[in-house]
């Protein structure tokens, strides 16, 4: 009767082995999984690589055609052509030139540089031939106008350089600001600015209508109107304010919304533009309650040029990026960090990494080691948590596009706004329902 006992052993066995050769398979797969996701990163990678590359090599081509332009317009002015003809391709050629400069002259040996120059007191950069090409392009694009036309009104800001006013320009209320450069350096951040805002038509981006340039002391940029302040205080309320203005969750989000609409459109600008000091006293909401990136004085457009005299360092040491505190090459990927330096303070309404009671220096220092960055609240959205742990990945490369974040934020704003109906709906349910009850 005891003779079954060993079929029943072997059975064990084998069922022994199964297990033993599933638990393989698993290791396997396992095993298959993270090598597929590393490799679709390094994908991720390599294509964000290529379309950097690609979008330097546009940038060449385009000035290769330049170029190419330039020598047939010098061909085509031989002896034997006529006077008039001559005299037509020559203004042709001036005005090409101005242009050219006006589009460049940051990249030029005049203004290049980032940084501190040897310039003094003495205004003499005035007469630079950068600087003159730069007044005789924006008057022939349109956008350089005499200060005259325009009417001061009382001042509603003041910056480090200078102020701003509420102004009349042709008949239409304008915000002007007015600064006062000293120095090259000075000067540099003002044409900085212009040359950014001239090329920017965005909604979520503050229009640039004109500018004065009148040394020695009117130095000024004609700008729409934005009357519903900044987001900072709108975030944290005004000066002396002693409690924090009540935002909504959709409400704050919406805002975030707006400035990464503004940053994308910088981001797919053709050449990029560089932003650099991002942060909310530098975003200014309107009359209808949009967000708009504005104060673009250390903005770089990222031609060729500028890319490899970027420095390091730049903009505010909360908002900066761990590879511009290091002084690492850079990209547009530094201002995705700073926005989401802004997206947590949106979330939190709290500025940023004031639970540390450290100064700013001491911050970045963790910052560039890699061992600090803003935290997202217990309650995040799951849809921005994960946005957030994109945005302050210590690899630039494996950041988001402003595309992407545009793309998460719209759709986490969504579920907000139908969450908040939903609860409306259900506390307007339960009152109505107390009241029929005690009726």
């Amino acid at each position: 009767m005891e003779a079954p006992a060993a079929p029943q052993a072997g059975g064990a066995i084998h069922r022994d082995s199964l297990g033993h050769k599933l638990e393989e398979l698993e290791l396997q797969v396992q095993v298959a999984h993270e090598v597929n996701a590393h490799l679709n990163s390094e994908v991720e990678r390599l294509t964000a690589r290529v379309d950097t590359l690609e979008q330097e090599k546009a940038a060449f081509e385009r000035h290769i055609k330049l170029l190419a332009k330039k020598l047939a317009a010098a061909r085509a002015q031989l002896p034997d052509a006529a006077q008039a003809a001559a005299q037509a391709q020559e203004q042709a050629d001036t005005e090409e030139a101005d242009e050219e400069a006006a589009a460049q002259m940051l990249q030029s040996d005049a203004f290049a540089a980032d940084g501190p120059s040897a310039s003094t007191d003495d205004q003499a950069w005035l007469q630079d031939a950068a600087w003159l090409r730069f007044q005789a392009a924006g008057r022939r694009a349109g956008w350089l106008v005499d200060p005259q036309e325009v009417i001061l009104g009382e001042v509603i800001g003041r910056g480090t350089f200078g102020v701003v006013h509420s102004a009349t320009w042709r008949g239409g209320c304008v915000a002007v600001k007015r600064v006062q450069p000293r120095s090259r350096d000075q000067a540099t951040t003002f044409v900085r600015e212009v040359e950014a805002l001239a090329q920017l038509r965005h909604p979520h981006c503050m229009q640039l209508y004109a500018a004065c340039v009148h040394p020695p002391n009117d130095f000024w940029l004609i700008c729409e109107l934005l009357s519903g302040g900044t987001l900072a205080a709108w975030l944290y309320g005004g000066a002396g304010a002693r409690r924090l203005p009540h935002r909504s969750l959709s409400e704050r989000l919406k805002m975030a919304l707006d400035v990464a609409r503004g940053m994308q459109a910088l981001e797919e600008h053709t050449p990029q533009i560089l932003h650099r000091d991002l942060k909310p006293s530098n975003v200014f909401i309107d009359s209808t309650g949009t967000a708009k990136i504005a104060d673009f004085g250390l903005a770089r457009i990222l031609s060729p040029a500028a890319m490899v005299s970027l420095t390091g360092e730049t903009g505010s040491y909360l908002w900066m990026s761990p590879e511009v505190i290091r002084h690492e090459p850079y990209d547009a990927r530094s201002d995705c960090w700073s926005f989401g330096v802004v997206l947590v303070e949106l979330l939190t309404q709290e500025k940023p990494y004031s639970q540390l009671y450290q100064t700013p220096v001491q911050v970045a220092i963790q910052v560039a080691d890699g061992s600090l960055h803003p935290q997202a609240p217990p309650d995040c959205h799951p849809i921005v948590a994960d946005l957030l742990l994109a945005i302050f990945s210590p690899d630039p490369l494996e950041r988001p596009s402003f595309g992407i974040i545009v793309a998460r934020l719209e759709a986490a704003l969504s579920d907000v706004r139908k969450q908040a109906a939903v609860a409306q709906s259900e506390s307007l349910l339960g009152r109505w329902s107390k009241g029929w009850a005690r009726a």
